[in-house]
């Protein structure tokens, strides 16, 4: 089903990338931001370039209705090059032979059944984010409708997770609250939105109490939602079937929805509620966990209140055999046909995966295990990852008797032969003691000193541990069959840096096998290939030219602001502070507690206040686990209080903790900031800061040498031909005009045909360059240079080259843009009444035009920034500190010169001649 994909793909890219040049599309908008903030990763930004081409260009219609407005030759053509694909010429037979209102339910069947509304699958693989993906979808979606009423996109969203995955996928879709919007838009605008959500969990448990239906608790936390005037920005999440579908019954396309107990009915109750939430799109992660008849029959009868706007589904692979029956016609499918965009697993790797290195052994546990153990002690026992976290090793163990009585004593003997200390080793399995869940729960952090991770039956899919640098499958059952390269993986997400990390993945004969099984089945490579990677085409590197020039170092004068803070002032009375926090809060402090009233009515009078009533909610609201209580004071006191600091006061916290939650879960009204305040104040001492105006003097020799090549160069790299570069780096003569009266000569002598054809292309080439050779003892300090950002830097440069007093002054430009390559940074305050704040810490200036003093000093230089007028906003307090503060301290040597784009090519060329006319003082 690579037709369907691969069409809309490539429609999306050629339409989004249209959209980018065009200075009052929304969509190219959003696209240059997430761009220019360089966060997102390319699967990632290419998932929403396809996800805007559905909902702007095809105006969110039905998938059907894309292809029949779109595929060259509409629906019929479309099936019928699909029924060469899939190899089925009964299929090009039926369409050619049969009627437009057939053909589309044919279509309809094929892409899942849905012909109303749009439903779409984003294939991602583990690591690439999807989690982040979505999020940028909401804030996209509730972008579109900030001033105006879009029905294209959603104001609300149900996110489902599926069955049997609850501890561990719905904490990570928790990471939507955490996702910063600004890597999508503007601050002002992702503020804003963010202000605006609310996110509400509907869980299993609450749904199981016997209650009324009217106290129905999840259908309450809805109901919150519908009494809003206009309900926007509430995300929803629960568990697909087992509390939206567990009692919806489907046998030969007839639909049932059982009432026959408390649970059946409630759940009924939720879905009707859930159907009047206005502008929802339903967002289903891992969605080949759902069972999609189930889904689709709730969405057909029960949400066809005209409010939902789309389905969009996650997955990790879009491979999955399948059936689809038609009349008289049964078709095969290899993959998820209403899948809309593929990201490789292959080519994750050594991007955002680290390098998977995968032994193979046909030897026992023993063997196995103590290879693993041997090979993690010489290769990571001594690495420390940059931000403090240390590589971990896990060994799964299909039961506890395996775990404790096979697999341990392996693991503390190795311990012993190398005296190491035993508590470094965890093993975790579903009713684990409480001190072991913090333990687990921390794992990912710096506070963890854990290294060897011993594991039953938990931790396969959807654990998320970065730190983890190797998974031992010793034994035949350590795994289920299906879930081996799943749970292989989990080694294998980046830490600091995918491209140069390896995960060490141990496996006995029958595992290596499933994992060669399931590699194949789900994502068509072999494991010889899933270790490769994609093999780098571009054989284009970028080469350092400074000493060719002459370069000198770059010599400035740096503000910065130092900070003295004095920790023994007062040591805080931590039991005290503690013991007054557990009482306010068992009085419900209104510092600390909020009640969540709700106003009821029985009557259609709402001033009727005889059948009102108000009642004050007590169900629990956030998922939150004692281990992530505590993780969650750690974390949010900014490294300040460490684990070792809290471990006495466990008890206290304890106590606290269970007065604030139920069930692991935070009750409504809570308000977990003043409380983790009064904790952090607890067990820190009172602090005195004091802070010190420095300049500091820098010097810099423009790259950073070691990182030249660490990243590849895309498809926009300057100069554009290679033929130039290579000239460039040959030290060709310099004279344009010369070299093509020499190549003119040349063709006058020849007589080969071919020959003469390759000059003149030369002539063509040189003639159509905007860069003169002129130029290339005076720039490229390094190249080529790329301008990835956008084509306004390419066009300054160029303007630059054009300039007359660049040209007969000697003067010399560079591409400083570079963030990864250049080491020309300067640190950005703001001042506030409080003092100065570090608001950017290595700012890199687009280009810097240089004067020299003599040959080997520079004597000034001209910074040059330039920005779309649509980053203007973001940019104004570096522009501010660059005009003031900077120059302030660095007087003449330094000017800084701000371009912003929009204006026409004759104003640029204007007011770089007069600035440069200016500060250098040339004509």
């Amino acid at each position: 089903m690579q037709l369907i994909k691969n069409f809309i793909t490539t429609q999306a890219f050629s339409w989004s990338q249209e959209q980018e040049k065009d200075q009052n599309s929304l969509s190219g908008y959003i696209l240059r931001h997430i761009k220019s903030s360089g966060k997102l990763r390319d699967a990632q930004i290419e998932a929403i370039r396809v996800y805007l081409y559905l909902k702007v260009h095809a105006n969110n219609k039905p998938l059907i209705d894309v292809l029949a407005d779109n595929y060259d030759g509409g629906l019929q053509s479309a099936l019928a090059d699909l029924s060469l694909e899939i190899n089925n010429p009964s299929l090009k037979k039926l369409v050619n032979t049969t009627d437009d209102a057939l053909i589309r339910q044919i279509a309809s069947t094929i892409l899942g059944g849905y012909d109303h509304i749009q439903n779409t699958l984003y294939s991602l693989p583990m690591g690439a984010g999807k989690t982040f993906v979505m999020a940028s979808m909401l804030y996209i979606d509730l972008y579109f409708n900030m001033t105006s009423d879009d029905k294209r996109f959603a104001k609300n969203f149900l996110i489902f997770a599926p069955s049997g995955l609850k501890s561990s996928v719905i904490p990570s879709l928790r990471s939507i609250e955490r996702f910063d919007p600004t890597w999508v838009l503007p601050k002002d605008i992702a503020t804003t939105i963010k202000n605006q959500l609310h996110f509400i969990v509907l869980d299993e448990n609450a749904t199981a109490k016997k209650s009324n239906r009217t106290l129905n608790p999840n259908a309450q936390k809805v109901m919150e939602c519908l009494r809003q005037s206009d309900p926007k920005g509430y995300i929803f999440v629960t568990n697909a079937e087992k509390v939206i579908l567990d009692k919806v019954i489907v046998t030969n396309n007839q639909t049932t929805f059982l009432e026959d107990d408390e649970k059946g009915k409630q759940e009924n109750e939720l879905r009707h509620t859930i159907a009047q939430i206005p502008d929802m799109t339903i967002l289903v992660d891992e969605v080949h966990h759902v069972q999609e008849n189930k889904l689709k029959a709730v969405i057909d009868k029960q949400f066809n209140t005209g409010n939902l706007r789309s389905v969009v589904g996650f997955t990790g692979t879009p491979y999955f055999k399948r059936k689809v029956a038609l009349t008289g016609l049964t078709l095969k499918l290899d993959q998820i046909a209403n899948t809309i965009y593929h990201y490789d697993l292959q080519k994750g790797v050594r991007n955002f995966l680290k390098n998977p290195l995968i032994k193979k052994f046909e030897s026992d546990t023993d063997t196995i295990v103590k290879s693993a153990l041997s090979d993690f002690y010489d290769q990571y026992y001594s690495v420390i990852y940059q931000d403090g976290r240390l590589p971990k090793l896990a060994i799964y163990c299909a039961n506890i008797d395996r775990l404790q009585n096979q697999i341990l004593p392996i693991v503390t003997a190795f311990y012993a032969d190398k005296n190491l200390d035993t508590s470094e080793i965890l093993t975790y399995f579903e009713k684990s003691p409480k001190e072991d869940q913090i333990e687990f729960a921390k794992l990912d952090t710096i506070y963890s000193k854990k290294r060897i991770i011993l594991l039953c039956q938990i931790g396969k899919e959807g654990w998320d541990c970065q730190s983890l640098t190797g998974v031992v499958l010793s034994g035949e059952s350590d795994s289920p069959k299906n879930m081996v390269l799943q749970t292989s993986c989990r080694c294998l997400r980046e830490v600091d840096d995918a491209s140069s990390e390896q995960g060490l993945i141990y496996l006995n004969e029958s595992n290596y096998k499933h994992l060669e099984s399931e590699l194949m089945d789900t994502h068509k490579i072999t494991i010889k290939e899933f270790e490769e990677g994609v093999k780098d085409a571009n054989t284009l590197l970028r080469v350092d030219r400074r000493k060719q020039l002459d370069l000198p170092d770059l010599e400035y004068k740096q503000f910065e602001v130092e900070y003295t803070t004095d920790l023994h002032l007062q040591t805080p009375d931590t039991t005290t502070i503690l013991a007054k926090l557990l009482a306010d809060l068992g009085s419900h402090d209104p510092k600390y507690y909020k009640p969540v009233i709700v106003k009821t009515s029985t009557s259609l009078d709402l001033a009727d206040k005889s059948k009102s009533s108000t009642t004050i909610i007590q169900d629990t609201q956030d998922i939150l686990s004692f281990g992530q209580f505590v993780l969650l004071v750690l974390k949010s006191s900014l490294s300040t209080i460490t684990f070792d600091i809290v471990a006495e006061y466990l008890g206290a916290l304890r106590l606290i903790y269970d007065s604030i939650t139920v069930n692991e879960r935070l009750v409504a009204g809570y308000d977990l900031d003043p409380i983790l305040t009064t904790l952090h104040t607890s067990f820190t001492p009172e602090t005195h800061i004091t802070t010190r105006e420095i300049i500091k003097s820098e010097t810099v020799s423009w790259l950073k040498i070691d990182t030249l090549n660490r990243n590849p160069i895309g498809d926009k790299y300057y100069p554009t031909d290679a033929g130039t570069i290579s000239n460039i780096l040959n030290n060709a003569p310099s004279d344009s005009q010369s070299r093509i009266d020499q190549f003119e000569q040349t063709i006058k002598l020849l007589s080969n045909h071919q020959a003469t054809e390759g000059l003149q292309k030369e002539i063509d080439q040189i003639k159509k360059s905007n860069l003169s050779y002129e130029n290339k003892d005076r720039s490229f300090h390094y190249i080529p240079y790329e301008f990835s950002g956008s084509t306004f830097e390419q066009s300054i440069l160029e303007t630059i080259y054009q300039l007359d007093t660049f040209s007969k002054n000697k003067l010399e430009v560079y591409f400083n843009g570079d963030r990864f390559l250049s080491t020309f940074k300067i640190h950005i305050y703001k001042k506030f009444e409080s003092g100065w704040r570090l608001i950017q810490n290595n700012y890199t200036p687009d280009f810097l035009l240089i004067q020299r003093d003599g040959k080997h000093k520079i004597k000034k230089t001209l910074i040059i920034e330039t920005k779309g007028s649509h980053l203007a906003g973001d940019f104004t307090d570096i522009k501010s500190f660059m005009e003031g503060k900077f120059s302030e301290i660095n007087p003449e040597a330094y000017k800084f010169f701000y371009i912003e784009d929009g204006a026409k090519p004759s104003y640029y060329e204007d007011q770089l001649q007069k600035i440069i006319q200016d500060y250098f003082g040339v004509k």
